[in-house]
């Protein structure tokens, strides 16, 4: 079968199975980089975007908790007023986050510890609210008991779960980056092992050509190219050797003419 088939059959074919393999590994590097670029954008784009509201709604509350603590032992109006503008800001904040964050979270128990911040964060600022209104009306006893006994204990139930939230949103964010190297590393591997296996068909189809071209000469191409040109100078006592059972191949056949 091989010495039925021309060299440039057999050249064609190598070179074909080359370019394939050289393709396929192109492919599986491409694949490889978009699978790490999709793990990549999620980390910048979607996981840590989580993790910092998150933390903007912990900053928030716990900011709010010190506002209300300096607004307990505060006599000053004017001191008074920026700590109210502070907790205003610091209740736009959380918010924003609490807003930011339902569009982003998509697993079922980051919308469950979500709705719970919701819940204990509102009833929070509400004792926080009449916290406030009790300083205004000048009752500042009833006030600190108010602060003490509900306010504070509703904040601590808050921040407990935001920081639930938070912990879980930097565990996804570990886990996005952990993904992103196992599709590397797969690719890499995927990579290597294409390389390997093209270096091994080259190896291969350079045997399989050798060997086709040998057993067509009879020989090697120096030696046959001699007895060639022994011949055609007339010399017909030349001594042509060929392998043990050779009939097919040109030096077969001049050994048979001489």
């Amino acid at each position: 079968m091989l010495g039925k088939t021309s060299v440039k059959t057999q050249l064609g074919t190598g070179f074909g199975v080359l370019i394939v393999a050289m393709i396929a590994m192109a492919g599986v590097g491409l694949v490889g980089m978009h699978s790490v670029n999709a793990h990549l954008e999620r980390i910048v784009q979607v996981e840590s975007a989580k993790v910092e509201q998150a933390n903007n709604l912990n900053n928030a509350m716990r900011g709010n908790a010190r506002r209300m603590m300096e607004m307990l032992v505060t006599t000053d109006a004017a001191a008074m007023q920026q700590i109210r503008d502070r907790i205003e800001a610091n209740r736009k904040l959380g918010n924003e986050a609490l807003e930011k964050l339902e569009q982003l979270v998509v697993r079922p128990e980051a919308k469950t510890l979500l709705a719970r911040i919701k819940d204990e964060r509102g009833a929070f600022v509400a004792s926080l609210t009449r916290v406030l209104k009790l300083v205004d009306e000048g009752k500042r006893a009833d006030a600190v008991a108010l602060a003490l006994g509900e306010a504070k204990p509703l904040l601590d139930k808050a921040l407990a779960a935001s920081g639930e939230l938070l912990e879980l949103q930097k565990r996804a964010m570990a886990e996005a980056e952990t993904a992103a190297r196992a599709g590397f590393a797969r690719a890499r591997l995927l990579m290597i092992a294409i390389a390997l296996g093209a270096l091994a068909l080259a190896i291969g189809i350079a045997w399989w050509i050798t060997r086709s071209i040998l057993r067509q000469l009879g020989g090697e191409p120096g030696y046959v190219a001699e007895v060639v040109s022994r011949v055609a100078g007339g010399d017909l006592a030349v001594e042509i050797r060929t392998r043990a059972g050779d009939e097919t191949s040109l030096l077969a056949a001049m050994r048979r003419m001489v």
